[in-house]
């Protein structure tokens, strides 16, 4: 939870310090909604390649008992 809340934060100040930087407001919203439409592909690909990691480890750990 401590780091949900910690990614978060570093976001909003990612965010905030390239508002600062160029004052562009409207780049900024179309980037955003750019990121959260590539967000379900972005999960998918991770859970793939962690149940793929973690089916190979487990296969591991069955073959060295």
């Amino acid at each position: 939870m401590i780091l949900s809340v910690a990614l978060v934060l570093v976001s909003a100040g990612l965010y905030t310090l390239h508002f600062m930087l160029f004052r562009d407001a409207n780049y900024i919203f179309e980037y955003f909604l750019n990121d959260i439409a590539f967000l379900p592909f972005q999960v998918l690909l991770v859970t793939l390649i962690i149940n793929q990691l973690l089916s190979d480890l487990e296969k591991k750990a069955k073959l060295k008992k």
